[in-house]
């Protein structure tokens, strides 16, 4: 299961890096000039960080940001989802956010909000004992318990991308098995990136003592969203097909495609 989960993920990438760049694309550029503004603001003010103006202007650009990473996010879930379930080929530029985007960014908050609550409750009971040892455990327990729920739950969302009926409770009982392999496929496909990522951001270091600050966190900015973009498309590919893994005993969504733009 572990194995299918990681090698039907990578075939589903690397062997359409043409749909990957169009579905990813555009919003990249749309996050990249964002964060481009966020650090030219901060350049800006880099003399009284501390200053009112700006804390406010810092405050409304990350929520902006955040607005914007939910929108894109959304986006290029459905449109991969899509491409990997029904084989239908993203736009050439994938800006679209519709009402199924917008009910995929719906039911990714109500997921992301209930894990956090969820999590912060522990937390919260964690710190009323006053010992950090059992706080600590606490937390690390709830989340062990926690994360393969999520990401069974979680098998909603690419449901919701095909425009299927599968509901929460559904997508937890059609998820049954899967969850913690899911998890652990999840995580062997980033760790690669997110060494490489922390290997090239050393590297870029080192050669950037002389470049203004400006130029080194706009590379910084670049490189951070580039390999994001990539480990986000595996890790959707994990719930793309994991999503397929749950419909062989699952007749009543929509057909998914085995064909080449989806391999099964």
């Amino acid at each position: 299961m572990f194995m299918h989960l990681v090698k039907s993920s990578i075939s589903l990438v690397f062997d359409n890096l043409g749909a990957v760049f169009k579905v990813v694309s555009a919003w990249f550029l749309v996050q990249l000039a964002v964060a481009l503004a966020f650090v030219v603001v901060l350049a800006l003010f880099a003399g009284n960080p501390a200053g009112s103006p700006f804390l406010l202007t810092a405050t409304a650009m990350s929520v902006v940001g955040a607005l914007v990473g939910l929108v894109a996010a959304s986006s290029i879930a459905v449109a991969w989802h899509r491409f990997g379930l029904l084989g239908e080929q993203p736009p050439a530029v994938n800006l679209r956010f519709g009402g199924l985007e917008l009910r995929f960014a719906l039911k990714s908050l109500v997921i992301t909000i209930g894990f956090g609550v969820t999590y912060a409750i522990a937390g919260g009971i964690g710190m009323v004992t006053g010992s950090t040892v059992i706080m600590s455990v606490l937390v690390l327990a709830v989340a062990i318990v926690l994360i393969p729920i999520v990401f069974r739950v979680s098998l909603v969302l690419p449901a919701t991308a095909v425009e299927g009926t599968l509901g929460f409770k559904e997508a937890y009982e059609a998820g049954k098995g899967l969850g913690w392999w899911m998890v652990l496929a999840t995580l062997a496909l980033a760790l690669p990136f997110a060494i490489a990522t922390g290997i090239l951001q050393f590297a870029l270091g080192l050669l950037d003592g002389a470049l203004p600050l400006v130029i080194v966190m706009a590379k910084a900015a670049a490189i951070n969203l580039l390999m994001q973009m990539i480990m986000t498309v595996l890790a959707l590919s994990v719930l793309t097909n994991g999503y397929k893994l749950a419909k062989e005993g699952d007749r009543s969504q929509p057909d998914v495609a085995g064909s080449a733009g989806a391999p099964a």
